[in-house]
């Protein structure tokens, strides 16, 4: 669904940028 959709790609938004944070 759309919801699902949306939901896991800010998910991966999210979880990229903590990734990144915590490597700097």
């Amino acid at each position: 669904s759309l919801v699902a959709y949306i939901t896991s790609t800010l998910s991966e938004e999210v979880l990229g940028s903590v990734d990144r944070l915590w490597v700097s």
